[in-house]
């Protein structure tokens, strides 16, 4: 396939109309500045190994890039599709790809569910179905979805009404309630020259994770403002309804504290 730099303007324009997804991690390391060791452009970090062979021709319609403006370090692959079908973009964009980390691994998924308000309010109930097949045609050896919702309903609430308890029960995933999760779920995460006044609180379930999957909702942010792709979903890692959510809402840094929270973990696809 033909590589071109992908305009931001265009690329802007584009997520307004499809679905995406991108192998990540090099990301968030380029953004933050940390030394990574660099590969080459065929071989992003962490997905070498158990890449799906295709015949020629049989690439899934759509677009892959793997060059970002203006950065620096290894490159982030992002796949492109338009569709109407949640489920069939899901797999094509996943296959656009060309890569698989997933496989041999138990995967922490984290969803989008802030509330119970329809996509992109929250994740769509077809597109965690679909995603969660693919992780398990991947070779995932387990799957586990952990998130926090709030303000607003409780988590367990906000998971009834999207019918996220009933998925899991059909496709045999288990859930993590980071909301009702003991002291000992978690652990203390101080960035450094952060923004955080004593740090955060960090969901080792996160922390300890073989592989994570993100799939965020794209859409701007109340207070956050701006729009920050994947970033703003970390924020349902961090315990609310208390000091943290209090303090980034009240900070004129809250962009920058919601890249802070991004530092503490790395995913395997997006």
């Amino acid at each position: 396939m033909e590589r071109r730099l992908l305009p931001r303007r265009e690329f802007l324009k584009g997520l307004s109309l499809i679905g995406a997804a991108a192998l990540f991690s090099p990301f968030l390391s380029a953004c933050f500045g940390k030394d990574t060791e660099s590969r080459p452009e065929s071989e992003p970090e962490g997905v070498a190994e158990g890449r799906p062979e295709s015949e020629p021709g049989s690439e899934p319609e759509g677009r892959a890039e793997s060059r970002v403006e203006d950065r620096e370090g290894p490159m982030t692959k992002v796949s492109l599709i338009k569709t109407t079908d949640r489920a069939d973009g899901v797999r094509r964009a996943i296959a656009l790809l060309g890569a698989n980390a997933i496989r041999g691994k138990a995967v922490v998924l984290k969803p989008n569910f802030n509330s119970a308000d329809p996509t992109p309010g929250s994740t769509h109930i077809d597109t965690l179905r679909a995603l969660v097949d693919n992780l398990k045609e991947m070779g995932a050896t387990g799957i586990t979805l952990a998130e926090r919702s709030g303000p607003g309903d409780p988590t367990q609430v906000v998971m009834e009404k999207k019918g996220v308890l009933a998925l899991a029960e059909e496709q045999g995933f288990d859930i993590l309630n980071l909301q009702e999760m003991a002291d000992d779920g978690w652990i203390e995460v101080h960035p450094e020259s952060g923004h955080w006044r004593n740090g955060f609180r960090f969901p080792r379930v996160y922390a300890e994770a073989e592989s994570i999957v993100q799939t965020a909702c794209l859409k701007t942010h109340q207070y956050g403002g701006h729009f920050t792709m994947s970033l703003k979903c970390s924020v349902g890692m961090v315990p609310g309804g208390g000091q943290y959510m209090q303090e980034m809402h009240n900070s004129s840094d809250i962009r920058t504290m919601i890249a802070e929270i991004n530092t503490a973990y790395a995913t395997d696809l997006v």
